[in-house]
């Protein structure tokens, strides 16, 4: 059940990003970076490859191209997550100015 509640936000995410125009902040990055650090590996990499799917949809050329870097980031953060404290509200705030 997390993981389809994980699931719809990334899709609500992807919803607001494309409406707003051009987005100042990747919302789609920044949730699987969050959720890559509080979940198990597979559910990082079933949420990469599922936004990677949404991002490719705006632009079919690129198709696959958003998918493999979208689960090389899931899996990435999900394998430096014990080297992060991700307890820490430091690490989102400093996650959210990078973005910029």
């Amino acid at each position: 059940m997390k993981i389809v509640i994980r699931l719809l936000i990334i899709y609500l995410l992807f919803l607001i990003q494309t409406a707003i125009g051009r987005p100042q902040i990747d919302l789609i990055v920044l949730a699987l970076v969050i959720f890559s650090l509080h979940d198990p590996v597979l559910y990082a990499l079933i949420l990469g490859i599922w936004g990677g799917f949404l991002l490719g949809l705006l632009n079919p050329i690129s198709f696959g191209i958003h998918i493999i870097i979208l689960t090389t980031i899931a899996f990435t953060s999900s394998m430096i997550r014990r080297f992060i404290y991700k307890d820490k509200i430091y690490f989102l705030i400093i996650l959210l100015l990078a973005l910029f």
